[in-house]
């Protein structure tokens, strides 16, 4: 009997055991550093099961360990594992009977290893958070949210009403029981639950973020009333004094223009509706992107107009970053034309149209993200003790941002990818489609014919 025990316990401990003692080492690589924006040379790293245990450089080189798998890193650049601050992968995906399950490769296939769901059904989130965690190969780590916390009639089934404060505290208590890092307040919250919301989520440790303008709750207010996270730039008033403040006080801002360029303003360009990289999403839910930008809404007599309003958005977005306002990078996928995993590299480029250098657009998608999540002892850089989540490039981001997509490697908790393998095959092949942004770009010289993606602004 005692023997059936040991042999029990051994089979049950042997996976984890064996992933804690194997060893794998980048190096020679050039490491990039998002505190300092720069790129380190010469640089080896070595991983243990599911953490970083050491880096090397040139001059404090390391011993590697017997039999160690070794990836040469020569003339290739290893940036932290990305994170996407801004998804759904519930109640979007519900409407089009497809599973926040079947999309999670698109996001570790473009190096994207962590996803923060801002707002969905807290029982079916959970079922894909677990799903993730058992399938770290294929899938992203999820960092849970909670439903969209709202007032009467919520806007979305993701919704959930709560017009009595008093409420707050046994509904908090509930999320945090299913291991929820942020809270998320929509459009027809009152007042009064607003603000019970920021104290008790302060009080759990939480990150609270709100979906701004709001219809009883001004930007001002949720300011001076201690708010985390603005999601979306329209939810920022650009002044100077309300700025100044929320750069004070630490506040973070996720842009997500991605959502604003391909569905809400320009989704009938060309560039946006052909993009390759919509070839990847289940047809059921392409084709319900296909039917939204044939509104009359989206014609060329507006466009420009439209386009206008884009560039205003993303003046702001480098007005806030000018003045010091922590910003993350999200997406809204899979809001049309926003495909999982890779609408996060348009949001990259985008940034960086704005006026960040890639280096600082490469800080919104990694360390700062980590931060909104609570998460920087684990997250966001490449350092001895953290989580081994970063992506192998073939080409240099600090040249180009568009170099995020020369995916060679991506390694998800220790977990050495290939993209292509993660990937799966493209659900539909459109005609006329743009070569542009293809996936499958492992040499940026070849694709790229027009000058290096930087800052026109900045070379921080």
């Amino acid at each position: 009997m005692r023997t059936k025990s040991i042999i029990f316990l051994i089979s049950l401990f042997a996976p984890f055991l064996f992933q804690y003692c194997s060893r794998l080492a980048i190096t020679n690589t050039n490491l990039f550093d998002p505190i300092t924006g720069s790129m380190l040379p010469n640089s080896t790293i070595l991983i243990a099961g599911d953490r970083i245990t050491a880096i090397g450089s040139r001059d404090n080189p390391i011993k590697l360990p017997y039999n160690c798998q070794i990836i040469d890193g020569s003339d290739k650049y290893v940036i932290p594992g990305l994170i996407d601050a801004h998804v759904h992968l519930v109640f979007l995906l519900d409407k089009v009977n497809v599973k926040g399950e079947d999309v999670l490769p698109l996001y570790l296939g473009n190096g994207v290893t962590s996803v923060r769901d801002i707002g969905d059904q807290i029982v079916p989130q959970k079922e894909v958070a677990d799903f993730a965690e058992t399938h770290r190969e294929t899938c992203p780590t999820v960092f849970m949210c909670s439903p969209l916390i709202d007032g009467l009639n919520p806007m979305h089934t993701a919704g959930y009403t709560i017009n009595d404060p008093a409420r707050v505290p046994g509904y908090i208590d509930t999320l945090v029981s299913y291991g929820i890092t942020t809270l998320k307040m929509y459009v027809g919250i009152d007042t009064t639950v607003f603000k019970k919301v920021i104290e008790e989520g302060h009080r759990h440790g939480l990150t609270v973020s709100a979906h701004l303008p709001l219809r009883y709750v001004k930007t001002k207010n949720a300011i001076d009333w201690g708010l985390d996270v603005i999601e979306h730039i329209w939810g920022v008033s650009n002044d100077s004094l309300m700025i100044g403040k929320m750069a004070a006080q630490g506040m973070m801002v996720d842009p997500t223009l991605v959502v604003f360029k391909n569905m809400i303003y320009l989704p009938d360009l060309p560039e946006v509706w052909q993009s390759t990289d919509n070839c990847y999403v289940p047809d059921t839910l392409l084709s319900v992107w296909d039917e939204y930008r044939t509104d009359p809404k989206f014609n060329e007599q507006n466009r420009q107009l439209r386009k206008s309003k884009m560039d205003t958005y993303k003046n702001l977005t480098y007005t806030l970053y000018r003045a010091g306002v922590t910003l993350l990078a999200g997406t809204d996928t899979p809001e049309p034309y926003c495909p999982p995993g890779f609408a996060l590299h348009d949001e990259l480029v985008l940034l960086v149209e704005s006026g960040l250098s890639p280096a600082a657009a490469l800080k919104c998608a990694t360390i700062n993200n980590a931060h909104a999540l609570k998460q920087t002892n684990n997250l966001g850089s490449i350092e001895n003790g953290k989580i081994a989540d970063m992506v192998i490039l073939n080409a240099n981001p600090l040249e180009d941002i568009r170099n995020t997509r020369t995916i060679f490697r991506v390694i998800h908790q220790g977990i050495v990818c290939d993209p292509q393998s993660v990937l799966p095959a493209p659900a539909v092949t459109p005609k006329n489609i743009s070569n542009q942004t293809g996936h499958w770009m492992n040499n940026s010289a070849r694709f790229f014919n027009t000058r290096p993606l930087t800052s026109p602004n900045d070379a921080h």
